[in-house]
């Protein structure tokens, strides 16, 4: 369940943990993401905790709204 409390990140478990940190030290709440980018906060919630995959126009809008690089929100590029 989202909460109101802007200081509180409601994901117990979190598939992005850079993700979720960097969320946390902008200050910025998974509800104040999903409006930004114009989903809903389930939306957030899922892709976060690995219910629903993200998508290439779901990345590229989480990063510009956050303004973070993918290594930042994501974590390293892994490589073959």
């Amino acid at each position: 369940m989202l909460t109101k409390n802007k200081k509180h990140v409601p994901f117990k478990t979190v598939v992005y943990p850079q993700l979720k940190e960097a969320l946390q030290s902008s200050g910025m709440t998974p509800p104040e993401l999903s409006k930004k980018i114009g989903v809903s906060p389930l939306c957030v919630w899922r892709w976060t905790t690995g219910k629903n995959e993200f998508s290439i126009g779901v990345i590229k809008a989480i990063l510009a709204a956050t303004g973070l690089t993918f290594e930042e929100a994501f974590g390293e590029v892994p490589t073959c």
